[in-house]
C-alpha cells in the first residue's frame, strides 16, 4: 500500500505532468504561429526551458515517492541526484530565457550582438551557480539526501537561488524602464516575476509543487496577454502602413493631376495638331518637348527625395516652351539663375510657374513677363517666380472652388523635406511674386 507521503509526491508529479503537457501545447502553438520573428523565438525558448524544468522536477517527485537511496535502488538514486542538479540549472536558466524574451519584446538592447553577449554571460553565471549547488551532494551546504530518500534543503539554498537568478532581477529593471511602452503587457510579465517566488515558500513548507505548476498558467497569460496582443499591434501597424501607402499613392495621383490639368493637355495637343498641318517640323519639336515634359513629371512624382534644382529647372523650361508655342506674343520668359547646385523637393517650382501662366497670361491679352530667378545668401537659397499679371488680394479666398493641391503640396514638402518655406506677395494690377526659401543647414543642402 502506498504511504501518505508517497501519495503526496505522486500527486505533485501528476500535477506537473499535466502542466508539462499544457506547456508543450503552448510551445507548439507558439512555434507554428506566423509570421515568425525574434520575439516569438525568444518566447518559444522560454517555454521550452519551463518544459525541461518541470520534467526534471516531476521525475524527482516520482523518485522521492519511491524513497530511492544509496542502498535501495542506487542507480535511480544517482538519477535523482543528477535530475536535482539539472532542475536547479533549468530554474536559473528560466530567468535568463525570460530576460531574453523581455529584451526582444522591448528592444532594450541596441544590437542583437550586445543582447547575445549578455545572454551568454548570464548562462555562464547559471552554470557556475549550478556547479556550486552540485557541491551540496557531498557537503550538504544547500541540500542533503538522508537514507529516507527525500531531498532536504537548507536555509542557504534560498540565498543561493536568489543569487543565481540575475536574469530575473535584470528583467525587473527592463520592465520598469519600459513600463509605458509595455502598457497592458506589464501585468502578465510581472506575474511571472512575483508569483512563483511567493509560492516557492509554500512549496518548501508543505512539500508541494504549486509554484512550478503555476508557471504553466503564467506562461499562458504571457502568451495571451503579451504575445498575441503584440501580434494585434503589429497587424494594426501594418494596416496603418497600408493606409499611409494608399494615401501616399493618392497624393501622388493628385499631385500629378494638379500638374497635368485636362485643359493643359487639350490645349497642348490642339497646338501640336495645328502645327502638324502648318509646320510639321515644328510639330515634331513640340511633340519632343511635350514628351520630355511628361517623362519629367512622372520621374518627379516617383521621387521621394529632394532633387537638384537644375533638374527641376529643366522640367519647368520644357513646360514654358510648350506654353510659349500657345502664347508666342503674350508670354515673355526671363531667367536670372545665379545658383543651381542645391536640392529642392521634386515638382516644387512647377506649380508656381503654372499658376503664373494660368492667372497672369491666360486671363488677359496683354503681354505678361514671367521671371524666374535664383540666388543665395550666407544661410539660405532663394528662388523667386514673379509676373506682372493682374495680381490678387492674398487675404481674399480663391475665386474658384478647386483645391490648390499643387501649392499646398509644395508648402508641405518644402517644410518636411528641406526645412524650407514659401512666401507669396501679390497686389492687384501690379503682379505676383512667390519666393521659395531653403536654408543651407539642412541634411540635403548642408555646407
Amino acid at each position: 500500500m502506498i504511504s501518505y507521503t508517497s501519495l503526496r509526491f505522486y500527486i505533485n508529479a501528476t500535477a506537473e505532468i499535466i502542466a508539462i503537457l499544457f506547456l508543450v501545447i503552448l510551445f507548439v502553438s507558439s512555434v507554428l504561429r506566423k509570421p515568425a520573428n525574434q520575439t516569438k523565438t525568444a518566447f518559444g525558448l522560454f517555454v521550452l526551458d519551463l518544459v525541461l524544468l518541470l520534467f526534471c522536477n516531476m521525475t524527482t517527485w516520482v523518485l522521492d515517492g519511491m524513497f530511492v537511496s544509496p542502498t535501495y535502488l542506487p542507480k535511480l538514486y544517482t538519477l535523482d541526484l543528477a535530475l536535482t542538479v539539472f532542475d536547479f540549472f533549468f530554474y536559473c536558466l528560466a530567468g535568463v530565457m525570460f530576460f531574453n524574451y523581455v529584451c526582444s519584446l522591448t528592444g532594450c538592447m541596441k544590437t542583437k550582438r550586445k543582447r547575445l553577449i549578455c545572454i551568454h554571460l548570464l548562462t555562464v553565471y547559471c552554470l557556475v551557480s549550478t556547479a556550486i549547488f552540485s557541491l551540496s551532494i557531498d557537503t550538504g551546504w544547500f541540500c542533503y539526501f538522508p537514507a529516507d530518500g527525500y531531498t532536504y534543503y537548507t536555509p542557504a539554498y534560498g540565498a543561493l537561488v536568489v543569487l543565481s537568478i540575475p536574469g530575473v532581477w535584470l528583467s525587473y529593471i527592463v520592465i520598469f524602464k519600459n513600463r509605458k511602452l509595455l502598457k497592458k503587457k506589464l501585468y502578465p510579465l510581472l506575474t511571472y516575476l512575483i508569483v512563483p517566488m511567493l509560492l516557492a515558500v509554500v512549496d518548501q513548507l508543505f512539500s508541494l509543487s504549486v509554484s512550478y505548476v503555476c508557471l504553466a498558467f503564467i506562461a499562458l497569460s504571457i502568451y495571451v496577454g503579451v504575445d498575441i496582443e503584440q501580434d494585434k499591434e503589429l497587424l494594426a501597424q501594418e494596416a496603418e502602413i497600408d493606409r499611409s501607402k494608399a494615401e501616399n499613392t493618392e497624393m501622388k495621383v493628385n499631385l500629378m493631376m494638379s500638374q497635368i490639368q485636362p485643359h493643359f493637355l487639350y490645349n497642348t495637343l490642339s497646338t501640336i495638331a495645328y502645327l502638324c498641318r502648318h509646320d510639321p517640323k515644328d510639330a515634331e519639336n513640340a511633340v519632343n518637348e511635350f514628351s520630355d515634359y511628361l517623362s519629367g513629371n512622372l520621374r518627379s512624382i516617383n521621387t521621394m527625395r529632394p532633387i537638384m534644382f537644375e533638374t527641376e529647372l529643366e522640367h519647368v523650361e520644357n513646360y514654358l516652351k510648350i506654353q510659349k508655342r500657345r502664347f508666342p506674343q503674350r508670354l515673355i520668359v526671363e531667367y536670372d539663375i545665379k545658383v543651381k547646385d542645391f536640392r529642392i523637393p521634386a515638382l516644387a517650382l512647377q506649380p508656381i510657374v503654372e499658376n503664373a501662366v494660368k492667372h497672369g497670361v491666360e486671363k488677359r491679352l496683354e503681354p505678361t513677363t514671367v521671371r524666374i530667378a535664383s540666388n543665395e545668401t550666407e544661410g539660405e537659397y532663394r528662388i523667386t517666380v514673379s509676373d506682372n499679371g493682374p495680381g490678387f488680394d492674398i487675404n481674399e479666398p480663391p475665386s474658384d472652388d478647386r483645391p490648390h493641391i499643387g501649392i499646398a503640396s509644395t508648402k508641405s514638402r518644402l517644410a518636411n523635406m528641406v526645412g524650407g518655406r514659401m512666401e507669396i506677395n501679390s497686389e492687384k494690377g501690379v503682379g505676383t511674386t512667390v519666393t521659395i526659401i531653403i536654408p543651407k543647414n539642412t541634411e540635403v543642402n548642408g555646407k
